[in-house]
């Protein structure tokens, strides 16, 4: 884990698998029976349930008690007193997000006090739990669709957290319209000039003044694609080119253009073209 992010809460674990993100944690864990002591939170924690169970908690002094099913969800914000207790194992999927992630991707929105989040602690929310979910498949991928993609997705939920579940009960416009093309030029320019390496969301949002979420809505409805889609996509067409003006070996292209490794430019350039780069260079 990224030495820059905050620290986890200890948990006893039959099984963990996570990863760090600038701003936010992904983890899948697998806990016996435990008890949680009450303390204050200090991130935005959504836990996506994986079995049912019964969860006992308190939060700020109020005593909670729910069975939870497959899919429920739970939510706690920040500065928030929360404990909880549970005598069966458990499964769930858990993101963490930092509050100044948050406050970032909520720059976007028009309201400042939406930036205030009220608790649930057991609910259904369709637009979370698929999020939760893409961001649980990128992490047992190994984070194959790339940083890029996974910014998105945590900024989107970031976004839908402050306006459906904001202090105030007022929700904001959603985001409509287009890049201005002088923008969508420097944003362009800027991936293609840095394909060589692991670019952020946010860095590309900042290149052209903006904040990683309304960027990341604007580019897509600019261009038909999301920046991920788009940064993948120049990295292959630019993996093409080497393939096809150099000798040069699949694992220096790989490293060239950002990727993980040979494999993980491989399965990438397999997904947008159908065929190995191996392939494609013994076909021309």
């Amino acid at each position: 884990m990224s030495s820059n992010l905050f620290s986890l809460p200890a948990f006893p674990s039959l099984s963990c698998e996570e990863t760090a993100w600038e701003g936010f944690v992904v983890g899948r864990y697998r806990m016996p029976p435990f008890e949680l002591p009450e303390h204050t939170m200090t991130m935005h924690r959504l836990a996506i349930h994986a079995r049912p169970i019964k969860i006992e908690a308190r939060q700020e002094g109020r005593r909670l008690s729910e069975r939870f099913l497959k899919g429920d969800l739970t939510y706690t914000s920040p500065r928030v007193q929360f404990g909880a207790r549970w005598a069966e194992e458990r499964e769930v999927l858990t993101i963490w997000l930092e509050p100044a992630f948050v406050a970032r991707a909520a720059t976007a929105l028009s309201h400042e006090d939406s930036l205030e989040t009220v608790p649930h602690f057991r609910f259904r929310d369709r637009l979370l739990a698929e999020i939760g979910l893409a961001l649980g498949s990128e992490l047992k991928s190994g984070g194959l669709l790339g940083r890029v993609y996974a910014e998105a997705l945590a900024n989107t939920l970031a976004i839908h957290l402050v306006k459906r579940y904001s202090a105030s009960g007022r929700l904001a416009s959603d985001v409509v319209g287009q890049l201005p093309k002088r923008k969508l030029r420097r944003a362009t320019e800027f991936i293609n000039d840095n394909l060589g390496r692991d670019i952020a969301l946010a860095e590309i949002a900042a290149n052209v003044e903006m904040s990683p979420y309304y960027f990341a809505r604007l580019f897509k409805q600019s261009t038909g694609l999301p920046p991920h889609q788009y940064l993948l996509e120049q990295r292959v067409k630019r993996a093409q080119v080497l393939l096809t003006e150099t000798a040069m070996p699949l694992a220096e292209i790989a490293y060239r253009l950002g990727f993980a490794s040979q494999s993980h430019f491989t399965s990438l350039f397999r997904r947008l073209t159908a065929t190995t780069p191996k392939v494609f260079r013994k076909s021309l």
